[in-house]
């Protein structure tokens, strides 16, 4: 199965728990995560063991990231216009409180191609 590479923007508690959440299923690999505070973004990277930016627009850049978790609000609708254009899947606006299982299934269900979580009977 082939990893989809994800970027997040926005580390704090939301985008920490999407981060966290897309860090933890298989077929997913968070690449690279962003903040306009970068000191958000270098806990959070320095956590999972990713790279990280205060510049969105270089994780957006990124070849490697096929899909961004948008986590900041004040900016989402223009972020998310560029995560279009530079041709990412965008999945954003959650609320915080949201269990941790929940994000999972969101992120398996919408970020990975239906053969990745469906039993086969053929195999």
């Amino acid at each position: 199965m082939e990893t989809i590479g994800i970027g997040v923007i926005g580390c704090d508690d939301m985008g920490r728990n999407l981060a966290t959440s897309a860090h933890t299923v298989e077929g997913l690999e968070v690449i690279c995560v962003s903040d306009s505070q970068e000191v958000l973004a270098e806990k959070l990277a320095t956590d999972l063991g990713v790279s990280y930016t205060s510049d969105y627009h270089e994780l957006l850049a990124d070849d490697r990231v096929k899909a961004v978790l948008i986590a900041t609000s004040p900016s989402m609708r223009e972020i998310a216009a560029d995560a279009v254009n530079a041709g990412k899947y965008d999945f954003y606006g959650m609320d915080r409180n949201i269990p941790t299982e929940e994000i999972q299934h969101m992120l398996i269900e919408h970020l990975l191609p239906p053969a990745a979580f469906y039993f086969n009977s053929t195999e």
